[in-house]
């Protein structure tokens, strides 16, 4: 999800979107793992390209995974060793709704 874009030369909030789906539910358990994946797709897909998503149809009550990303930090070492950027109560919001509006 992050190599495809950055290799074609799609710069972030521009073409491509993620949808975290069943990915956060997997990772929210493992917060380096997390720290990584959702960085990078913070960092190459954009902060304003990001959209919440649970796959509840799936697995139930997401009220777990919204909890967990409520409070999720992304550690500052990992944040100074690779740019990725600081989990902000503004950056929650854009991903779990904001993003999806309309510009």
């Amino acid at each position: 999800m992050v190599t495809s874009p950055r290799d074609n030369g799609i710069a972030p909030n521009s073409n491509v979107y993620a949808e975290l789906g069943s990915t956060w539910r997997y990772l929210m358990r493992d917060p380096d793992s997390a720290a990584h994946s959702l960085g990078k797709l913070l960092t190459y897909v954009g902060e304003d390209n990001v959209l919440w998503g649970t796959d509840s149809i799936w697995y139930g009550s997401p009220q777990d995974q919204i909890r967990a990303f409520r409070t999720f930090q992304i550690a500052d070492k990992l944040q100074q060793l690779y740019g990725y950027p600081k989990m902000t109560a503004a950056l929650r919001a854009k991903v779990f709704g904001l993003n999806a509006l309309e510009p």
